[in-house]
């Protein structure tokens, strides 16, 4: 019953976010530009919606960049919609641990690259070190 209705819940939030991204697709080419995103989160009726799905806009530019998983520079329906509900709310514990997970796989893959080339850290130029630690 519950799975049920939480599935009910998130196809009526994927309708609404389809609905959404026919608003911001101002070329009617089914994806979404950086230009047409950043255009239409200037709009009132955008907001609110956008606002509606507890997301912040005050990093919409981050945002958009996080939707195009592909990294063409546009977002196409399934980026959006399931991005979308990916970032709607709060984030959890467990999204959090995960992240931190990540990062230390990620960490831990950079020192094994270093180990190959017979490097350290301190043979990173500083430049380099500087943009890691950002």
């Amino acid at each position: 019953m519950i799975v049920k209705k939480r599935n009910q819940q998130r196809e009526a939030c994927a309708g609404h976010l389809l609905e959404l991204l026919t608003e911001i697709d101002t070329d009617g080419d089914g994806t979404v530009t950086h230009e047409e995103f950043l255009e239409s989160i200037k709009r009132e009726d955008i907001q609110q919606n956008i606002d509606a799905l507890q997301i912040d806009l005050a990093e919409a530019e981050l945002l958009f960049f996080m939707l195009d998983k592909d990294g063409d520079g546009t977002i196409n329906t399934r980026e959006f919609v399931n991005g979308m509900l990916r970032f709607k709310g709060e984030a959890r514990s467990f999204d959090i641990h995960m992240l931190v997970l990540h990062n230390r796989q990620m960490l831990y893959m950079c020192a094994e690259v270093l180990d190959l080339l017979g490097m350290r850290q301190s043979d990173i130029p500083k430049q380099v070190r500087n943009r890691m630690s950002v």
